[in-house]
C-alpha cells in the first residue's frame, strides 16, 4: 500500500488494518443511522401516546427489579433476569385501563456507574420515555450493599437528562432479601432520608397493591374537577363524558343530566364539552346533596 506524502509502501498487514478500520467506520455509521431512525420513530410514537394516556416511568440502576415491579403492577409477564442489561429496550404496559385516560407504565434500561462514552448516547435514547413521563418511579435495590451509590448514580443521570424536577417517588425494592437487623435498620434510615419513598417487595401482594394505589391516586389527583349540565338531546356530549372522562357522580333532571367529572385538561381541550361547564356549582350541589 503506497502511503501518500511519505513515498513508501506499506505491507499487507497495514492494508488489512486499513480495511478493518474502514469496516468499523462503516458499521458505526450504519448503527448511527439506525439510532437516528429509532429516535425519530419513538418521538412520533410518544407524541401520539401523549394525547391519549398518562405515563409513569420506572428508572433505576440495573438489576434493581424494575421489570419485576412492572409485571406485578400491570399483571403481565415481561422478561425478568438477574443480570446486567436484561431489559435493553423500552417496554410499555397498561397499569389501569379503566381510568380515563388510561395509565401506562414504562420500563427503561438499567443504569450503570462509569458508563463508557460509546454507550452513553444509546442509554439516553432508551431513557427518552422518562423525559416525557408524568411520574418517575425511581427503583433502588435496598438489599444491595451499594444501594446508596446506585441511587446516587440514578439521581445524577436524571440531572443530566434535566428531568430531576419531575414528580417522583423512590421505591426501595427487594425488602424480602433483607436478612439482618443491621440491613433493616439501614432501610429505615433510607426511608427517613427520602420521605417520599416506599419500602416494598415485588413478591408481596399487599406492597404491590399499596404502590399501585399510590400511582393511580397520584394521576387522579392531577386531574381537575368540572361540573357539567348536558341536555338529553346532545348524545355526542354524553358519550364523550362517559367514554373519555372519570365520572364522579351524575344526577338526572327533567331537561338533562348533571355530571361531576374528573379529567386532565389536555383531554378536556379535545372534547366538545366547554359550553356545558358550569361556572357556579351551587345548582349541582343542590341536586347532589339535597340536604
Amino acid at each position: 500500500m503506497f502511503v501518500e506524502g511519505l513515498g513508501i509502501r506499506g505491507g499487507e498487514g497495514e492494508q488489512q488494518l486499513e480495511l478493518d478500520r474502514r469496516m468499523i467506520r462503516d458499521r458505526i455509521a450504519h448503527y448511527r443511522r439506525q439510532l437516528s431512525e429509532v429516535i425519530t420513530a419513538r418521538k412520533q410514537q410518544r407524541k401520539k401516546r401523549e394525547k391519549n394516556v398518562v405515563t409513569a416511568a420506572l428508572v433505576g440502576y440495573t438489576n434493581a427489579g424494575k421489570s419485576s415491579l412492572l409485571n406485578r403492577l400491570c399483571r403481565v409477564e415481561v422478561l425478568e433476569e438477574d443480570k446486567l442489561f436484561s431489559t435493553l429496550d423500552v417496554t410499555c404496559r397498561t397499569l389501569n385501563p379503566e381510568s380515563k385516560p388510561p395509565m401506562v407504565m414504562i420500563d427503561t434500561v438499567g443504569l450503570l456507574q462509569n458508563l463508557p462514552a460509546s454507550l452513553i448516547s444509546g442509554f439516553k435514547t432508551t431513557l427518552e420515555s422518562a423525559e416525557t413521563a408524568d411520574l418517575l418511579i425511581i427503583v433502588c435495590d435496598i438489599s444491595d450493599k451499594n444501594h446508596e451509590k446506585h441511587l446516587e448514580v440514578t439521581l445524577e443521570f436524571l440531572k443530566e437528562l434535566k428531568i430531576e424536577y419531575k414528580d417522583r417517588i423512590i421505591v426501595f425494592n427487594k425488602r424480602d432479601l433483607l436478612t439482618s437487623n443491621e440491613e433493616n435498620l439501614d432501610a429505615i434510615l433510607m426511608l427517613r432520608s427520602h420521605p417520599n419513598g416506599l419500602l416494598v417487595s415485588s413478591f408481596n401482594s399487599e406492597d404491590m397493591k399499596k404502590l399501585r394505589d399510590f400511582i393511580i391516586n397520584f394521576f387522579l389527583s392531577k386531574q381537575n374537577h368540572y361540573d357539567l349540565f348536558i341536555p338529553y338531546q346532545d348524545g355526542q356530549a354524553h358519550a364523550e363524558v362517559l367514554g373519555k372522562t372519570n365520572v364522579m357522580s351524575q344526577v338526572t333532571h327533567q331537561d338533562g343530566i348533571f355530571y361531576r367529572i374528573r379529567v386532565p385538561d389536555f383531554i378536556l381541550q379535545n372534547l366538545s364539552l366547554g359550553k356545558y361547564i358550569m361556572a357556579d356549582d351551587s345548582v349541582l350541589k343542590k341536586f347532589l346533596d339535597p340536604t
